[in-house]
């Protein structure tokens, strides 16, 4: 649609502007028939390719784009502008802030569905499964039809929020507790993060599984089943966590 859009004679303006949002998340066959459009320019015609997640694009579109870097703002100037233009609790935007990755956009959205509350739920149901010696727990989280790993949607935002769960562990056992800045454990949900950074018996298999949660980000956009990633999650997290606390 937007080849045939981009062929048309325009009626107003001085040029046709298309601005595709969450371009790494094109199909094989949407990025070939766009690159045919890269190939061959129209004059005129602007094509904007948005993604916070480039290298997962096709090489040959990356080789025909400009790239321009865009700065998110601070999280400060995000939680104010959710507070004071939005109206939300400076708790909640805090936390909208962080869960979205500073994105506004989807802060905004989480702020108006359940699915924030939903998320962090089934990401505490992911922490009590690693921590279970049964495979109960985990055969209920993975396969469960109105769970996050049969809709790429709902695992998208849960490996959001699992991400960021795994992160603030990290900060919380690398940061002192007089360091400057927000702790996590500071958080409302801080005791959690306390509990689940006592367990953690390496922090390098953390960093490393930290990192083998956002390259799984950049590969969503390919043909994977959600249900072996959720395995493998659940199987990595369980590598990490101990079933009984250092101090014992």
């Amino acid at each position: 649609r937007i080849r045939a859009e981009a062929g048309k004679s325009r009626f107003e303006g001085r040029r046709k502007v298309f601005v595709i949002t969450g371009a790494d998340r094109l199909r094989a066959e949407a990025s070939n028939s766009l690159l045919k459009l890269l190939e061959e320019p129209l004059p005129e015609v602007v094509l904007v390719l948005c993604s916070d997640r480039p290298a997962s694009l096709l090489p040959t579109i990356l080789s025909r784009c400009q790239r321009l870097r865009v700065n998110r703002p601070r999280t400060s100037t995000l939680e104010a502008l959710l507070v004071e233009r939005f109206a939300v609790e400076a708790g909640l935007a805090r936390e909208l802030v962080s869960a979205s990755d500073g994105n506004l956009t989807q802060a905004l959205r989480m702020k108006d569905q359940e699915a924030f509350e939903v998320q962090k739920a089934w990401v505490e149901k992911t922490f009590s499964a690693a921590l279970d010696t049964s495979l109960a727990p985990g055969f209920e989280l993975v396969e469960n039809r109105s769970g996050p790993m049969w809709n790429r949607g709902d695992f998208e935002r849960y490996l959001s929020f699992l991400c960021r769960s795994v992160r603030d562990i990290l900060v919380c056992r690398l940061q002192a507790a007089t360091a400057p800045g927000p702790h996590p454990a500071a958080q409302p949900e801080g005791s959690r993060i306390r509990d689940r950074a006592a367990r953690v018996a390496d922090i390098h298999s953390l960093i490393s599984l930290l990192g083998r949660l956002l390259d799984l980000q950049d590969q969503l956009n390919r043909n994977v089943n959600l249900r072996l990633l959720g395995w493998s999650i659940l199987q990595n997290l369980r590598e990490v966590v101990s079933h009984v606390d250092r101090d014992s």
